[in-house]
């Protein structure tokens, strides 16, 4: 099993054993707005999922320059092995 699976398995158990463990309703308070009865376990996961949202949209654009790097460093061996092909053609001839 890979290293990050396991670090997600034990952040996932850990974060729905504490979640589990808070059930009880909470009021919410934000910019004015007041909901009574709000389960902290909502609040919760609102959370975990707006830091994930957050992380993956900071770090597309280093993943999108990457897979560019990779796609040409593909096209550069494809073409290294075709000219390695053709040169062993000709000296082959």
């Amino acid at each position: 099993m890979p290293w990050y699976l396991f670090i997600a398995f034990i952040f996932i158990l850990g974060f729905t054993t504490f979640a589990i463990q808070n059930a009880q309703q909470i009021t919410l308070h934000f910019l004015g707005w007041q909901i009574a009865s709000f389960p902290l376990v909502m609040l919760l996961v609102f959370s975990v999922l707006l830091g994930a949202g957050t992380t993956l949209l900071f770090s597309l654009p280093k993943q999108i320059k990457i897979a560019g790097r990779n796609r040409e460093a593909n096209d550069r061996i494809l073409q290294l092995e075709k000219e390695l092909v053709l040169a062993k053609a000709n000296k082959n001839q």
